[in-house]
């Protein structure tokens, strides 16, 4: 592989890899949020889970990300087609976060 290539595909790993880790870090401190800030007796108590359904799905997808960017730049072996499928993934739920957000919330049971 041209070192250029391998140069460019190692940046768009670790770009994915930050992005992910920012959006783990984001959905744990809002998840923990959730649990800690409902002390209102007019709140009910399945606001918790109503808030933190979208989240079972996007954390394990940012997580399988990130570990597989970690593991990739640990063994400095990038697969191109792999690279550029995670870097478009990210660019979807990127640019489409708050629709598949809200899709989700349409099949979540707590609303």
């Amino acid at each position: 592989m041209d070192l250029g290539n391998k140069r460019t595909l190692r940046i768009f790993i670790i770009v994915s890899a930050f992005y992910s880790s920012l959006r783990i870090l984001s959905y744990s401190i809002s998840f923990t949020q959730s649990y800690f800030n409902i002390d209102n007796p007019l709140i009910p108590d399945y606001l918790t889970y109503y808030i933190a359904f979208p989240l079972y799905f996007f954390i394990p997808i940012f997580s399988f990300i990130l570990w597989y960017c970690f593991r990739s730049l640990k063994s400095k072996d990038y697969n191109k087609k792999v690279v550029f499928i995670i870097f478009g993934l990210i660019m979807i739920l990127y640019f489409f976060e708050a629709r598949i957000y809200m899709f989700i919330q349409e099949f979540n049971p707590y609303g």
